[in-house]
């Protein structure tokens, strides 16, 4: 996967923060799924505008 060059990334080269449509390719889950666990709070997430932003690194941490 692709990452935008805009993107801040962390120190394993990924981007600190991921859309839904990118968790759910890397996961193999639905991007409406994974919408539906931002909005219950059950993804470390918060709204930007109209989008999701997933912080990728709590998510990791909480999966450890």
């Amino acid at each position: 996967m692709e990452f935008s060059p805009n993107r801040k990334l962390v120190s394993d080269g990924f981007p600190a923060h991921v859309t839904p449509r990118e968790l759910a390719d890397i996961t193999g889950g639905s991007e409406a799924c994974i919408r539906r666990m931002c909005e219950r709070g059950d993804l470390p997430a918060y709204k930007q505008g109209k989008r999701w932003c997933i912080n990728r690194v709590r998510l990791m941490g909480a999966a450890l």
